[in-house]
């Protein structure tokens, strides 16, 4: 009898090991098949994403930055990616659990955010000082090393000034023609159209939607330079059309005409005694006005052409803003580096915290921390009126969190601006009872001035 529940004994201690080790696997597809669920994996082409719709591409943007900010779904994602949250410290691995489990489970593209995020931790573990907090993380997971992305029939090459580039017709030749070409040398043509990340600038290239949204792609229309002209073939007039007015990041505006090819281009504008030369320029946008343009070819039947445009700067400017704060905290030496932003459709703040150990700062365990977004912004109206938008917003995590980053983002339409001196944040880590960071104890909250 006792041999009976003896064997009885074993075989349900081994039932239960078994019970154990299949619902702990369950639990971690059960995280990968909610991880693939909510964000869902596009396909891959020529070392790039590539989605159906503009909108499938948002949606993959969106739903990374909303499981990021669910506190159980990131230690759940830390678990998969094989980091120990209990113990004290560990490597500096990622910021960004989500991200980097959903490019683990794509083969064949490696993330604009991977690649940063390396180089970061590479300079961290070898105790260097890297600023870690990564602008657009959420963004630069969905493009390639070159800041890029395959959306529809149509390439999408991103830059960090808030510039972007869209070669229709998958024109692979094209693209790799401009890849790495600055900015402010890019022409727009029939083949590229040069612009910003917002979306509400594109109407020569998408419908939109009752909600304002990109609905579907329209068919490019060429604008022409050279219309107009008059009886003598010796002068003509541009029409405004074909001078194009793009608003990007850092109160700057690209002015440029379109498909023109002439000698010189000469622009002059009427609220300043300024005049440029070249196409396209990027000049400060710091007031509404009207720019003039004088254009001469050397050679041909027409050589001297005139045009103007009226430009508009919107209610302000996109900006970000970052700080570092080193203090010793009850004889530990810590760091938080903290960024508030206005960018393209997101208002928010996060911020970085580490503990120096060993000559090298690494992600260590505390017993709090707190990040807040407080004050206004700007948002323009169809109307070209300016209104003021509050940006309020908090997140706060518990004892033990790890590691090492947290973030408040509030979502918003593309025409919002920053208004100077109104959006503030404030970051705070516990250490061992004692409260230090932006805000509290003497030092200011960070103001987006």
């Amino acid at each position: 009898m006792k041999k009976n529940k003896f064997i009885f004994s074993v075989l349900l201690a081994f039932t239960v090991l078994i019970l154990s080790c299949s619902r702990e696997e369950n639990q971690n597809g059960n995280l990968q098949q909610g991880l693939q669920t909510r964000t869902s994996t596009p396909s891959i082409i020529n070392g790039m994403l590539s989605f159906l719709t503009y909108q499938d591409f948002q949606d993959f943007v969106e739903n990374l930055k909303n499981q990021e900010q669910d506190s159980t779904t990131v230690r759940n994602a830390f678990t998969a990616l094989g980091i120990d949250l209990n113990v004290e410290q560990t490597t500096n691995i990622t910021d960004y659990p989500i991200c980097r489990l959903t490019e683990n489970g794509i083969s064949g593209f490696t993330s604009a955010r991977r690649i940063e995020e390396d180089a970061i931790n590479a300079d961290l573990n070898a105790g260097g000082d890297a600023f870690s907090i990564i602008e657009d993380a959420y963004l630069k997971t969905a493009l390639n090393a070159d800041m890029s992305v395959h959306i529809g029939t149509r390439i999408f090459k991103f830059f960090d000034n808030g510039g972007l580039a869209i070669v229709h017709n998958n024109n692979w030749t094209i693209y790799n023609n401009i890849k790495n070409v600055n900015y402010s040398d890019l022409k727009s043509s029939e083949h590229i159209f040069v612009s910003n990340h917002d979306v509400s600038e594109w109407g020569d290239l998408y419908n939109y939607d009752a909600n304002g949204k990109i609905s579907n792609e329209k068919q490019v229309t060429t604008l022409n330079g050279d219309i107009n002209v008059s009886e003598s073939h010796l002068v003509c007039l541009l029409d405004s059309n074909a001078i194009k007015i793009t608003v990007i990041g850092n109160g700057q505006m690209r002015i440029e005409l379109v498909n023109g090819n002439w000698d010189t281009y000469t622009w002059t504008f009427s609220n300043s005694t300024q005049t440029l030369t070249g196409n396209p320029i990027i000049v400060p946008c710091d007031g509404n006005g009207r720019v003039f343009l004088s254009v001469y070819k050397k050679d041909g039947p027409v050589y001297y052409c005139q045009g103007a445009k009226s430009f508009f700067c919107n209610c302000g400017e996109k900006r970000s803003r970052s700080r570092e704060l080193i203090r010793t905290v009850n004889g530990e030496t810590w760091r938080i580096q903290a960024l508030i932003w206005v960018s393209s459709g997101q208002v928010g703040c996060s911020m970085s915290y580490r503990r120096r150990r060993f000559g090298i700062w690494v992600p260590a365990s505390n017993r709090g921390v707190c990040t807040d977004l407080s004050g206004t912004y700007k948002r323009e109206l169809a109307n070209k009126s300016c209104i003021d938008v509050s940006a309020n917003g908090i997140e706060c995590l518990g004892n033990g969190t790890f590691p090492t980053s947290i973030s408040v983002t509030i979502p918003d339409i593309d025409k919002i601006f920053r208004e100077p001196n109104k959006l503030t944040s404030g970051h705070r880590v516990n250490v061992r009872g004692t409260w230090f960071g932006f805000g509290i104890n003497g030092v200011p909250r960070l103001i987006l001035d």
